[in-house]
């Protein structure tokens, strides 16, 4: 009887002991666990902090960076890209050629030297409309294009159209007619005046002054002269 006593009291002993050391072990898991989650709420917090830290930092770097460039850029040439204007061809409508091969179909003015020798296709001048460019023969060490400004048709079927050379300071007229089977034209240019003559789609370009001095005699005075007028009472 007294072992089984005996056994009894060790066996509630025992129990006692494991449920002291129970509770302990509680109180100290939970102690961790609630150190666990301050723990884990400073982590998360500092990491939040941390990355409002380095989102205003990345912010303001960027403005930083921003206003460098922006910097950088005034001192930089800037080309800036354009799209090409288009601009029409000039019309080549008037072409020079051998001159001994013009002479065969259209002589020479008497005494007078042509500048060039031309060939112009039938309807060259009837088929140029207002807003066209004409790529014009060489003229007094010169190259132009003229830009057509007016047409008309007359009563017996030729054609005249009238412009102005292009990329010139001054205003330098451009006139040209084309009849059946002639054609004439009067160009002014910073190195003078010329005209255009041709037939049947050939012909030359003469300087005006050189035409000028042909035409007329400078041997004679161009004055007039008072007559006495006792002679005719």
């Amino acid at each position: 009887m007294k072992k089984i006593i005996f056994f009894l009291l060790l066996v509630i002993i025992g129990i006692g002991i494991y449920l002291s050391f129970f509770s302990s072990q509680v109180k100290v898991d939970k102690a961790l666990m609630v150190n666990d989650i301050e723990q884990l709420d400073t982590d998360v917090q500092e990491e939040l902090i941390l990355d409002d830290l380095i989102e205003e930092k990345e912010e303001n770097s960027s403005v930083e960076d921003i206003d460098k460039a922006l910097a950088s850029e005034k001192d930089d040439d800037i080309i800036e890209e354009v799209e090409p204007e288009m601009v029409e061809d000039a019309k080549d409508i008037m072409v020079e050629t051998d001159i001994d091969e013009v002479q065969k179909e259209l002589p020479i003015k008497e005494g007078i030297t042509p500048v060039a020798s031309i060939k112009m296709p039938k309807n060259s001048i009837k088929n140029l409309n207002i807003g066209d460019t004409v790529s014009l023969p060489y003229m007094g060490n010169g190259q132009f294009d003229a830009k057509i400004s007016d047409k008309q048709t007359h009563k017996n079927g030729s054609v005249t159209v009238t412009g102005n050379l292009v990329d010139s300071d001054k205003e330098y007229s451009v006139v040209l007619t084309e009849g059946k089977s002639m054609s004439f034209g009067t160009i002014t240019t910073p190195n003078g005046s010329f005209e255009i003559e041709t037939k049947n789609g050939v012909g030359y370009v003469y300087s005006t002054d050189d035409i000028d001095k042909k035409l007329i005699d400078y041997s004679k005075k161009d004055t007039l002269v008072p007559t006495d007028a006792h002679s005719h009472e």
